[in-house]
């Protein structure tokens, strides 16, 4: 079964890095709010850190905040799962293709590597990542080439670990807005940081990195019920 790390796991586009660059400066903003050096460093160390890869890095690289808003669960198994990646990572697989991603065109094997078919061109595990857009390769995509899949062996499952379920899967966007609200909870809940300080820290860190926020982003009130009473 696949063990080791995503095919790919430290490649990452520029609109990779400018997503985990904006989540690494909210966690270094919501850290400052903390009331001291003990506090902001447990911070970091159990939830804020952030790794500079596909897969949040080996063991514990990156923090529970990384590992839960921006990758989908680790998987192992006789599968082409990503043991690890982002959740905006182009390839998916399901039973049918969504009406949000383009269907592959085929997938084969070229010596124990698998090929997706998409435009006409080959595309190999190693370059996934660079896809433009999101992709499916459903069910029936995988009927012809089954009875040489069922011959690999681990080493041959993690070489080719390069899709994610499309249950796993959201838009970069949403992935980042989800680290940052899970970011404000943490800091209000577990180091007695006002919320309304930790929120208006995260809206400073979409500015400056030129983040249009989506129009699922809560307001101010949705965060902190004090706020819509004027307490």
């Amino acid at each position: 079964m696949a063990t080791g790390r995503t095919v790919s796991a430290n490649e990452l586009t520029e609109k990779d890095k400018w997503a985990l660059e904006i989540c690494r400066s909210i966690s270094e903003v919501l850290a400052d709010l903390t009331s001291n050096n003990d506090s902001k460093n447990d911070f970091m160390k159990e939830y804020g850190r952030v790794h500079l890869s596909r897969d949040a890095g080996i063991g514990r690289a990156g923090a529970k905040l990384q590992r839960d808003a921006l990758c989908t669960r680790g998987k192992q198994g006789k599968a082409p799962y990503s043991n690890r990646n982002l959740r905006w990572h182009p390839l998916i697989i399901a039973m049918e293709t969504p009406n949000y991603a383009q269907e592959v065109e085929d997938v084969t094997i070229d010596n124990k590597s698998l090929v997706f078919i998409i435009n006409g061109e080959l595309c190999y595990p190693k370059d996934i990542h660079k896809l433009p857009k999101v992709y499916c390769a459903p069910l029936d995509k995988w009927y012809a080439i089954k009875n040489e899949l069922v011959q690999w062996d681990d080493d041959d499952w993690t070489d080719n670990s390069c899709v994610i379920p499309a249950m796993e899967y959201s838009i970069l966007e949403y992935s980042v807005e989800a680290f940052a609200i899970l970011g404000i909870a943490i800091v209000s809940n577990f180091y007695d940081v006002d919320s309304s300080r930790a929120y208006n820290a995260t809206l400073k860190v979409f500015k400056g990195h030129n983040y249009k926020l989506s129009s699922e982003y809560p307001q101010q009130n949705e965060i902190n019920p004090n706020y819509a009473r004027g307490i």
